[in-house]
């Protein structure tokens, strides 16, 4: 039977628009330090990993047609999470690396923004190899809070100078041993039957 919203609407069931080829699982985590990953494994146990982009074009749908019966669930959706869980999502490159979002976007495009505007411009020394750790890596809760002060009250030049700084003495980013033992948490899938 159909569910109801709260509100009193009534939901409808939802299938699939195609996108998700011939069926599988679509699997978000987080890894500590706040950082998701997405990942779609088809029915063939195929793993690969999704920007967040791609997994909204997966998961597009549009209304179950009425009087239709439901398609049955996947029996091995399990399965399926689990391959992506223990495959190409166990990888800490897949949690950070270009998703940048708060203090680390914020920064990466005050930056790079000044770069292309003023391209005579010379920043510290090092600023292009801490700028690569700051794309790879989640900011460590110190940076975050002294690179956040800084977006509000330093000039770009005084930015990357920080950066580097901090990318020097080993306090801007969290080591990469630190991200291989970081625990997963599955946050939810969604099983495409084909």
């Amino acid at each position: 039977p159909p569910r109801r919203k709260p509100g009193g609407r009534q939901l409808r069931p939802r299938a699939r628009r195609g996108n998700a080829g011939g069926g599988g699982a679509l699997v978000c985590v987080q890894k500590e330090h706040n950082l998701p990953a997405l990942a779609f494994t088809n029915l063939e146990g195929e793993s690969r990993l999704l920007d967040p982009y791609q997994a909204l074009r997966t998961a597009e749908c549009v209304p179950w047609p009425a009087g239709v019966p439901l398609p049955k669930p996947l029996s091995n959706h399990h399965d399926l999470v689990a391959q992506a869980v223990t495959g190409p999502l166990l990888s800490p490159a897949a949690h950070q690396e270009g998703a940048l979002t708060g203090v680390r976007k914020r920064c990466w495009d005050r930056l790079r923004n000044y770069r292309e505007k003023y391209p005579g411009t010379l920043f510290a020394e090092g600023v292009d190899r801490a700028l690569d750790e700051l794309f790879r890596k989640p900011l460590l809760e110190d940076a975050t809070h002294r690179l956040a002060k800084a977006l509000r009250e330093r000039t770009p030049e005084d930015l990357a100078n920080l950066i580097v700084s901090l990318h020097e003495e080993g306090r801007l980013c969290v080591p990469d041993a630190e991200l291989e033992e970081a625990e997963i948490r599955l946050l939810c899938s969604l099983g495409f039957t084909p």
